[in-house]
């Protein structure tokens, strides 16, 4: 069997996504434990490196090889992610390497710090002038560079392309190796930047913002992966996505932080406030995927245009789309840390009563509208607790306005599901009155919603507004303008943010 063939045989393996996931993820906690044992330090390295930096790190260079192997060999992104997953254990040689080559004292393997001028040296693999890389880095570098090359000349059949490749590989990697200290000096110049990584607990935090920034970049490397696997179907997932409801989510959790801010007067997190803003946005898309899944005979009526209904993913595919959102809303609360994402997996856990049987809550009238505000003012919880002041300080009448007014309120979401709503045997407020007078129920509910506000608050000031959106929010539901209930709602939250 010549190389080819070995190639066109691993390729042709049907792999489904968590059997490669696990493969990933193991060769990369076994090079993680490995290095951590047998590096210089010889020591188990932190737990939250160890399972969520480090993995994210090698995630994003994964596909950043990955689309530099499809530009240059034409060949299908599955295809090609099976091999390169067979190739890519080669990072488990690198502390290895090093623990045979320094007589079992093992080198310092990391990030590759230093000015601009010590950055050179590390990028040209001159471990004499800048001390590192360590030798293993070296050679794995080297060796997959030589790997990505050939894959290339079998493939295209050209010399040319493979030299590029491998010079595209040698860069991709020397970029990812001094990403932390070219961050440093973009933000800070490079005298601040060296007094930086001189201080332990700076690097620490510096950590946590590595794997916020190899998140994003796992995502927009997600869009292109997305939009080369399918233009077709990327465009309609994007098309699919509810911006102004998942903002309702985002608002809560801006609120929470500066509730937060207020009551200690400290000073913004501002990474961890924007990591939990996006964790959300994307608990919200895998819940909205979620409750769509359950709801394909209502949204046959109802939602024509929902990617289910219009076939354009299986529901295999599907199925890993929400996966994919659930794990990226998880990643993003993770960094922040343990107490968001305990807040996070409740607002998951309502979700999915909220919308999977047995349960299904959201077939119950009242009810439904209940669990929404419980998601949203956990959601205000997860802002307020990223501060890190205990819940128990948290204000007892916001807890009462969200749960009140959330529950009244949020029926307006039903407007334009009547048909659907009404063939599933789905109980709110429409099936309950009929379309006509159940808009005027709905109106009216969300009018004593606003009116409740300055109440509740104890700010009366608020009244004459509360009553102007109210007003304009049943007329709004009369018509079934769901996004002018919604913008006009957040309105009025800055409007109460501004006076309370």
């Amino acid at each position: 069997m010549n190389a080819k063939e070995l190639m066109e045989r691993i390729e042709g393996k049907k792999w489904n996504m968590i059997y490669w996931f696990s493969l990933f993820m193991g060769i990369v906690l076994a090079r993680n434990l490995i290095e951590g044992f047998l590096e210089a330090g010889h020591e188990l390295m932190r737990i939250e490196w160890l399972l969520l930096q480090y993995p994210l790190f090698y995630a994003s260079i994964f596909l950043s090889y990955l689309l530099l192997l499809f530009v240059f060999s034409r060949e299908r992104i599955e295809r090609i992610s099976k091999i390169m997953l067979m190739f890519f254990s080669v990072i488990i040689l690198v502390p290895l390497i090093d623990f045979i080559v320094s007589g079992g004292k093992g080198y310092a393997i990391g990030y590759w710090f230093g000015g601009v001028q010590e950055l050179a040296g590390k990028a040209m693999l001159l471990r004499e002038l800048s001390g590192a890389p360590s030798v293993g880095q070296v050679v794995v570098v080297l060796l997959g560079a030589v790997l990505a090359a050939i894959y290339v000349v079998i493939k295209e059949s050209s010399y040319l392309k493979g030299v590029i490749t491998g010079i595209g590989f040698y860069i991709i990697t020397v970029f990812y190796a001094c990403l932390p200290m070219l961050l440093l000096i973009g933000f800070f110049g490079e005298g601040r930047a060296l007094e930086f990584i001189q201080n332990d607990q700076k690097l620490f935090l510096l950590g946590g913002m590595l794997a916020g920034i190899y998140l994003f970049l796992i995502i927009l490397q997600l869009l292109v992966l997305g939009y080369v696997y399918s233009r077709e179907k990327l465009l309609e997932v994007l098309r699919n996505v509810r911006p102004l409801r998942a903002l309702h989510y985002v608002l809560m959790v801006v609120i929470g932080v500066l509730l937060a801010i207020n009551f200690s007067l400290q000073q913004i997190n501002w990474s961890s406030a924007v990591f939990l803003c996006f964790s959300v946005f994307f608990a919200f898309q895998g819940s909205a995927g979620l409750n769509d899944f359950f709801d394909r005979g209502i949204d046959v009526v109802s939602n024509k245009e929902r990617v289910l209904v219009k076939g354009v993913l299986t529901e295999r595919e599907y199925k890993a789309l929400i996966g994919l959102f659930f794990l990226l809303s998880v990643l993003f609360a993770s960094i922040v840390g343990v107490n968001a994402l305990i807040l996070l997996f409740f607002c998951i856990a309502l979700s999915v009563i909220y919308s999977v049987p047995p349960f299904r809550l959201k077939k119950f009238v009242l009810i439904n509208g209940f669990v929404l505000a419980l998601i949203s003012l956990n959601c205000i919880f997860l802002g307020f607790a990223v501060q890190g002041i205990p819940l128990v300080f948290f204000p007892r009448e916001i807890i009462l306005l969200v749960l009140v007014v959330f529950t009244l309120g949020m029926n307006f979401k039903d407007l334009k599901d009547y048909s659907g709503d009404s063939r599933e045997g789905i109980h709110n407020l429409l099936t309950l009155f009929g379309e006509r007078n159940g808009k005027k129920v709905i109106g009216g509910m969300v009018f004593i919603s606003y009116l409740l506000v300055p109440f509740i608050l104890n700010e009366l000031i608020l009244l004459p507004f509360a009553v102007v959106f109210g007003s304009a929010n049943f007329f709004f539901a009369l018509k079934n303008r769901e996004k002018l209930i919604l913008l006009s709602y957040f309105l009025f939250v800055l409007i109460v943010i501004a006076f309370y």
